[in-house]
């Protein structure tokens, strides 16, 4: 066989070698299947498997502590306390729920008292957990710690979420027999309604250190409307508060979250 034909016999066999590959590559890219953000793979770009990137399932790597700025317990009467914490969230992201337990110790540093809640937190927010007359009996409480889950479920929200404009106003402290009163008014400035508003208010002394808390929750305010709150701790005289703070709080979280719903596998 001369050299020309061997050489058109090997061409030949290359190129059908190639048409195999090329085949066989066609095949697997026809049934590789597509990934998604519920594949358990980290295979379009993720920060972490099936989040961040282009899904909105949030990463750990993506987040920050939630920080708790104070934690105090309040004498309310003789055995009942209130348990109060400021936290701060400084994450973008949101959580729906998010679980927390309260330990509370006594003078000779024993735990008294567990107590456990639920709440949930708006993005770039300081919150205020409230737990009311928490019976201690003889128990005298000095410190208390709140703590959270390890794993909590972040949620990213969508753009341009429409925030209420609530405006308290017209705040009064005054004496009502042994107890204090707190009134105030809260105003909906919003061209929508808003529900389950949640009130905290906080009262100081003199050093500006929070002396007593307490909370509501008010259902429903519609646009342009306003309403009276009040709020009262026993007591308490005048010559001991020297301010007042009401803050408001709306859920932003639900019903604005971007949930993957992936086709799995």
């Amino acid at each position: 066989m001369g050299v020309w034909a061997t050489r058109r016999q090997l061409s030949f066999i290359l190129i059908f070698i190639l048409l195999l590959i090329f085949l066989f590559v066609l095949v697997i890219a026809i049934n590789r299947p597509v990934p998604t953000c519920g594949d358990f793979l980290a295979n379009q770009g993720e920060l972490g498997t099936d989040c961040g990137g282009p899904c909105t399932r949030v990463c750990s790597v993506e987040t920050n502590d939630i920080i708790v700025l104070w934690s105090k317990v309040f004498k309310v009467k003789d055995g009942k306390y209130d348990f109060a914490a400021y936290l701060e969230n400084p994450n973008p992201f949101g959580l729906l729920e998010l679980e927390y337990k309260v330990k509370i110790y006594d003078t000779d540093n024993i735990p008294v008292k567990d107590v456990s809640g639920k709440t949930y937190l708006n993005a770039h927010e300081r919150a205020f957990i409230f737990i009311p007359l928490v019976d201690l009996g003889f128990r005298i409480p000095v410190r208390a710690f709140i703590s959270f889950p390890d794993s909590v479920e972040w949620k990213r929200l969508k753009g341009n979420i429409k925030k209420a404009t609530l405006n308290v106003s017209n705040q009064k402290i005054e004496q009502v027999g042994e107890a204090i009163a707190l009134k105030a008014n809260i105003s909906n400035d919003s061209e929508f309604p808003v529900a389950s508003v949640e009130l905290s208010a906080f009262l100081y002394d003199k050093d500006a250190n929070v002396t007593n808390v307490s909370q509501s929750l008010l259902p429903s305010l519609a646009p342009s409307q306003e309403s009276k709150i009040v709020f009262t701790w026993p007591n308490l005289t005048l010559d001991s508060i020297k301010s007042s703070e009401i803050f408001t709080r709306v859920n932003l979280v639900d019903g604005n979250t971007l949930d993957d719903t992936p086709a799995l596998p």
